[in-house]
């Protein structure tokens, strides 16, 4: 799904409102004291690859040359912090730094908004930490509190295999219904092919979710024959990969609905 248009109005609408007070100060180094300071830690704002890049792009169009090498600069030298699987190019802190102004109070927005920082460098929304054994009123209080960033963070990182994010989306998905509902169970299909392990779990565990057959089989919206066929083919590899004898029988499920599938197109 595209969702860079969501991103692209979240983080312009931030970045052009601290712009107009811009004055000249050193951007990487300023914006790194301040997340510093507001995030304790290792500090990664992680969003999936590409979903901040139209972002980045349209707001290199609008800034100065001067501006435009700032963040270049910036980009490099925060490549070394991003861990693996995401990339330079998709850190928020790189739009939010060009603002050159009220840095800790854009900080504090994005660690507050995006990610809860610890010593291993993960970072978990902190919206999305609904405790699983919470009253369904309550989750679904959660999840209605929950922004559209919020949620394309939590979507993004589900449908990659994301074991958190996966987690969270399962415990919030009793407080759902129509589009995010569907958006969830395609989360947790899409992750088949990057964490195949954890969704059978999942699976396995949470017996309120509906059948392996719901969730083994491509749930994007009207895929065509070659993409479910292509889809098929990486959820079974993925699954031949899972040796666990407790998931045996949900994986037997799943592989069953995927070869029905197969037979199918």
């Amino acid at each position: 799904m595209r969702i860079s248009a969501i991103a692209t109005g979240f983080v312009l609408a931030i970045a052009m409102g601290f712009v107009a007070k811009a004055h000249d100060v050193n951007v990487q180094r300023a914006w790194n004291d301040a997340l510093n300071e507001q995030c304790p830690g290792k500090h990664l704002t992680w969003l999936a690859p590409a979903d901040l890049r139209e972002a980045l792009d349209d707001y290199k169009q609008q800034v100065s040359p001067k501006d435009r090498h700032a963040m270049d600069a910036a980009a490099s030298t925060r490549c070394r912090d991003v861990m693996a699987g995401a990339s330079c190019d998709n850190q928020a802190d790189l739009v939010f730094a060009q603002a050159r102004s009220d840095l800790a109070n854009v900080a504090a927005m994005t660690c507050a908004e995006f990610a809860r920082c610890n010593a291993q460098s993960q970072c978990t929304p902190t919206s999305f930490q609904a405790p699983s054994d919470a009253p369904s009123a309550q989750r679904s209080s959660e999840t209605a509190g929950l922004s559209e960033t919020q949620w394309t963070v939590a979507l993004a990182r589900g449908s990659r295999g994301d074991a958190d994010a996966l987690n969270t989306l399962v415990t919030l998905r009793a407080g759902t219904d129509g589009d995010r509902t569907e958006s969830i169970d395609e989360a947790i299909s899409d992750a088949l092919l990057t964490n195949p392990k954890e969704v059978l779990s999942l699976l396995s565990s949470h017996r309120e979710l509906p059948p392996a057959s719901w969730y083994c089989e491509d749930r994007a919206i009207e895929p065509d024959e070659a993409d479910v066929a292509r889809w098929t083919d990486a959820a079974v590899t993925s699954l031949s990969h899972v040796s666990d004898p407790a998931l045996a029988p949900i994986r037997s499920a799943c592989l069953s609905s995927l070869r029905q599938t197969a037979a199918a197109h």
